[in-house]
């Protein structure tokens, strides 16, 4: 009899900050910087990866300012 084992290549969920609320220039800086950081442990910003640091970048200053908008 074979036994077979199987190795998963499953990433383990890693904990993220959460963004901060409000407005301000120092929060929506802040978020990015977040934001950025996070990309740069996981190569991903949320569900998205961006090709390149200067794109995550580009995505976390989005993220980060429709996160004061709201």
């Amino acid at each position: 009899m074979w036994s077979t084992v199987v190795a998963h290549s499953i990433k383990p969920k890693v904990n993220v900050m959460p963004m901060k609320k409000g407005a301000s220039r120092k929060t929506v800086s802040s978020n990015i910087k977040t934001l950025v950081h996070e990309f740069e442990r996981n190569g991903s910003i949320g569900n998205s990866k961006p090709a390149s640091k200067k794109k995550a970048i580009k995505q976390a200053v989005a993220i980060a300012l429709n996160k004061a908008r709201a």
